[in-house]
């Protein structure tokens, strides 16, 4: 009897696992445009142009962001080890990158004038692939207080 459960779960797993497959790591590759009408914005938030490109090359992945007329980089190792970063923007940063499942969490330090801000983002893909959800979680910042938002990308 015991035998025969664990072969009808190891079907089911097995079942399940096969009718839906993983997304490639890769998938996350490509240019995402914001979609402010599914995006759920903090309190101090702007819907401007708002795109990012995403180009993962284990372990390494490189964010470009052009945000409000600026262009911001990142290239964060995915190996949960916090590194200082070069970023184009001013203040000395700090991040580190991982996967949760099939989420990439970068969690991100910045020296901005007499402070500093930390936050997490963590990017997850839609199950076809074609939308990118970032969620912020803005821990700490000299200008704001905490605060959380949810933005959605759609593949271009």
């Amino acid at each position: 009897m015991k035998n025969a459960v664990v072969r009808v779960a190891t079907a089911l797993i097995l079942l399940v696992s096969c009718a839906f497959p993983q997304q490639p790591r890769t998938a996350f590759n490509g240019t995402w445009k914001l979609a402010p009408q599914l995006s759920k914005f903090g309190p101090y938030s702007n819907q401007a142009v708002d795109v990012y490109t995403l180009n993962l090359s284990e372990p390494k992945l490189e964010i470009v962001h052009l945000f409000n007329g600026e262009r911001q980089w990142l290239e964060v190792v995915l190996d949960g080890k916090e590194r200082n970063v070069i970023e184009a923007i001013s203040g000395a940063t700090s991040a580190k990158g991982y996967w949760d499942a099939d989420t990439i969490v970068v969690e991100k330090r910045q020296a901005i004038g007499g402070g500093s801000s930390t936050w997490t983002m963590r990017y997850s893909l839609s199950a076809d692939g074609k939308v990118l959800t970032i969620q912020h979680h803005v821990l700490k910042s000299p200008v704001a207080p905490a605060f959380d938002e949810e933005r959605v990308y759609l593949r271009q």
